[in-house]
Parts: structure tokens; sequence; C-alpha cells
């Protein structure tokens, strides 16, 4: 178990670290809230931790603190939301970079204490990760460790992340100093601070060695307490599995990133099918991005998921034709994956299609007649299917900026 003098002495060095920072940040934001909105994500991200710091440090300033940095971070995204022309954007350089001059240093500043102490957190969080309780029971594991093993977590989470941001705000200083309106970086996000513990502290053999052999360490403790670490190896499968451009059109239910998540998705699911009586396991089935993703993964192939609707359009048609259950489902047999496959050449004509180009009049004709043929089935099908690929798309849009700790 951690000294306690040894955890409030990191947790007053940490404290410490955030004053100056969060001084400094504010005194910028009245600069920068007119310049650029780059910042608005990173304030809630930053907000989204002061509650978690308030629960991890006896100091509750320290919480208060985080909250204030984030609400001065705010103020960077207000006012600029309707600044889009090239113009305006101009008028707004030279804020920029008396800005960047200003607090260039000071953050950079930050940014080198941060990386100084970072290794000695991360060492700390390695020490609880690896504690090993197969021999005693979870519940006296979590009595005797479980704050500690938390406690070195969120302390190395947060601090990672704010390098982060330090990191990222220097680079924004210097594009507006080289006269660009920003940088090329992406926001920093607290999923990718989390993925970067995962690979490197907490699972760096992958997440078949951590469930391997029933272990129980405090790294498995730290997933089943924290569901944005399974959350966050969700989001980076996705955003990693990236199709070649002449493969973007795929439906996707082809695409490498599904392909990748289902696979991930099982992998994990049968770590709990083995043992889902084992408390350290099933935490697994309550984890709220795990159930998510399991939901938003039942999407079956655009064939299947056409053809249940088709086979009923065609065999209602044909039976009140010709009054016969078996010829009906014997002909919906057949004529089913015909329209689906003629469905699918009038859709790849019509995207291979250039903007001067018209739809000749075959085509309409021949899609009209598809849809007779299935009752309307095929245009609710595509209906359907087309809404569950947007349910997926809109997701994952935003499943980053939900990853909480």
């Amino acid at each position: 178990m951690m000294n306690e003098s040894v955890q409030e002495k990191q947790s007053k060095e940490l404290e410490d670290i955030l004053i100056d920072i969060r001084k400094d940040v504010e005194e910028a934001s009245l600069l920068a809230a007119e310049v650029s909105d780059k910042f608005s994500v990173i304030s809630k991200e930053i907000q989204g931790l002061s509650k978690v710091f308030t629960k991890a440090f006896k100091d509750q300033r320290a919480g208060q603190i985080v909250k204030i940095a984030g609400f001065a971070v705010n103020l960077l995204g207000k006012g600029v939301s309707l600044v889009k022309e090239e113009y305006e954007l101009m008028k707004l350089l030279p804020k920029k970079q008396a800005l960047a001059a200003n607090k260039k240093t000071i953050i950079f500043h930050h940014l080198n204490s941060l990386e100084s102490k970072l290794p000695r957190f991360k060492k700390l969080l390695s020490e609880e990760a690896n504690r090993d309780f197969s021999k005693i029971f979870r519940k006296e594991f979590e009595e005797i460790h479980g704050k500690d093993c938390c406690s070195a977590f969120e302390m190395y989470t947060f601090s990672l992340y704010l390098y982060d941001v330090c990191f990222f705000m220097t680079k924004e200083f210097e594009a507006w100093e080289n006269s660009k309106h920003n940088s090329d970086l992406p926001k920093p996000l607290k999923h990718n601070s989390l993925s970067k513990i995962i690979d490197e502290v907490l699972a760096p053999s992958g997440l078949k060695d951590l469930f391997k052999d029933g272990k129980k360490t405090g790294s498995m403790y730290l997933f089943s307490k924290y569901d944005g670490l399974l959350g966050s190896i969700f989001v980076n499968v996705h955003a990693n599995a990236v199709l070649p451009k002449e493969k973007e059109k795929l439906r996707i239910w082809d695409q490498a990133n599904f392909i990748a998540l289902t696979s991930i998705l099982n992998q994990v699911n049968s770590f709990y099918e083995d043992d889902d009586q084992n408390p350290n396991i099933n935490w697994i089935s309550r984890n709220v991005f795990f159930k998510e993703i399991k939901n938003i993964l039942k999407m079956k192939s655009a064939f299947i998921e056409y053809s249940k609707y088709i086979f009923f359009g065609v065999g209602l048609l044909s039976l009140v034709i010709t009054q016969s259950l078996v010829f009906s489902l014997i002909l919906s047999l057949f004529v089913t994956p015909f329209i689906f496959g003629m469905d699918k050449m009038l859709s790849y004509l019509n995207r291979e299609r250039t903007f001067f180009q018209v739809k000749s009049l075959s085509e309409t004709i021949f899609g009209f007649i598809l849809q007779i043929a299935s009752l309307g089935t095929l245009w609710y099908a595509k209906k359907q299917y087309m809404k569950k690929e947007d349910n997926y798309r809109q997701y994952f849009l935003t499943l980053g900026q939900r990853i909480t700790l």
C-alpha cells in the first residue's frame, strides 16, 4: 500500500502545477477569446476531470483548480463560431500573434515541467497496475489497494492529458507566429491519453494477455472501475482501420473499421462468456460502451438486411397473383437475389455518374419495375439500412468526446 505521505506529496506537486497552469491559461483566454475556437472541446475535457480530481485528492482545491482552468479555456471558444471568412480571419491574426508572443514561453515551461514529472507518475501507476491479487478476494484488494490504484491512475491520466494540451497550445502558437490560422494538429482528447496508457502500462501485450489464465491484477481492476478504458479501445480501433480511397464507397458492413470493431468486440465478449460468474470479468457486461457498440454492430450485410424485406414483398405479391403458397415461396427465393443484384447495379451506375450526366429513362423505368415487383419493400429496406448506417456514423463521430474517467 502506498505510503500516505508519498501520496500527499505527489498530490501537492500536481496541485502546484495546476495552480500555475490555471493562472496562465486564464490570462491567455482573455486574449484568445476572439481569435480561436479550437479549444472549446478541450475545455469540456478538462472540466470533466474536475470531479474526478476532487475525489482523488484530499485537498478539495485540486478539483476547483481544474474546474477554473476548464472554465478559462472555454472562453477560447466564445464569440468565434461565425468567423468563417478569410478576410475576418486575417483581421484576427495579429491578436493571435500577440497572444503567442506573450504566452508561448510560459506554456513551454509548463510543458517541460510536466514532461519531467510524467515518468515518475507513470512508474507509480505501473507498480499499482502490476499488483497481483490472485491469492486474495477482489473485495479485500479493493479495501487495501483500491484507493491507491485509482489515485495513481487518475494522477497519471490527467498529467498526461494536460501535457498533450500544452503541446497542442505550443503548436497553435507556432502556427500563428508563422501567419497560419491554426496548426494541423487535432485537438487532444482524453481517449487518446487513455489509449496510450493502455498500450504502455495497463495492457502492453494486448487485451488477450490481460485476461489470460484468469489473471487478477491492478490493471484488470482499473478496467472494471473506468468504462472509458474499454471505450477508448473501441474508438481507436475504429479510427485506425482506414480504408484506401478507392474502397471508401463500400457499405459499412464491408468496411475495414466495421470488421475490426466486430473482431475486437467478439474477443472481449469471449472473455466474458468464458467466465461470466467471475466478478473480475463480468464487469464487461455492464460497461456502457461495450453494450452500446454491441448493439450498433448488430447490422448485417446489405444482402441479408434487404432480403428479409424483399422476400416478404415478392412472396406477398406472388401469393395474391397465384394463390399458391409453395410457388410463392419458391419464386421469392429466386427473385429476391435478382432484385437485390439489379438494385446494386443501378446504385453503382448512379454513384459513378458525373454531375453533368443525366439518369437514363431505361434506368428509371427498370428501378420502378423493381419497386413494383417487391411491393415497395426494396425502398423500405434501403431506407432502414441507410438509417442503421447513419446511426453507426453518428455514434462514432461523437464517441471520442464521450470518453471520460
